[in-house]
């Protein structure tokens, strides 16, 4: 059992560096550290006040906490202080993708998610083309129509006003058709 004097707060996630040295993370935004084996637990504090949920340390003096919000902090001195790490948000793909839709059967509303790759190493706008049809070819809407950057893109489809049925979705980028997939509305 591991405890120390903070009533109804919980410890996540421990992570040991050897045998005596170990680091949980907490519930309050605190993070535990031992130097016995856990005999004894002393808080050290960084600057989050959300739960923490995730906990790791590959050296001794290394580590990293992950909060429920997404923060990540950085230490390098065996947590005694805890600072912001920088992370690359943003994922840029290598390729052209469309994704089936989620979900499928859907009844009225479905989300059909796309990533538009980086050419050259740049990020760059292309112009986006999503469009849904009947199975007889027939065009329903145009659910995007203009330049985006690369990158992952969502958008909901809401076919409220269109009858059961299955539907085609295509995905063109700069004139070229990337793909096209099928989709089933149950209502």
């Amino acid at each position: 059992m591991i405890s120390y004097e903070q009533p109804g707060t919980a410890v996540w996630r421990l992570s040991f560096t050897n045998a005596s040295t170990g680091y949980g993370c907490t519930s309050n935004g605190k993070v535990v550290k031992t130097t016995n084996s856990g005999e004894n637990w002393y808080i050290q504090n960084t600057s989050l006040t959300e739960n923490l949920y995730d906990i790791h340390f590959p050296s001794a003096n290394t580590g990293y906490i992950a909060s429920w919000s997404g923060k990540i902090l950085k230490t390098t001195n065996g947590g005694a202080n805890f600072v912001s790490a920088a992370v690359n948000a943003e994922i840029v793909p290598n390729g052209f993708e469309l994704y089936q839709n989620y979900p499928n059967p859907f009844n009225p509303v479905t989300v059909i998610r796309y990533s538009l790759a980086r050419r050259s190493g740049l990020i760059e706008k292309r112009f986006v083309n999503l469009k849904v049809y009947d199975v007889s070819g027939k065009e329903v809407v145009s659910l995007v129509n203009k330049k985006q950057n690369s990158g992952n893109y969502e958008i909901e489809f809401d076919a409220s006003d269109y009858p059961s049925g299955i539907y085609l979705y295509r995905l063109t980028i700069d004139g070229n058709s990337i793909d096209t997939k099928r989709m089933i509305l149950l209502k």
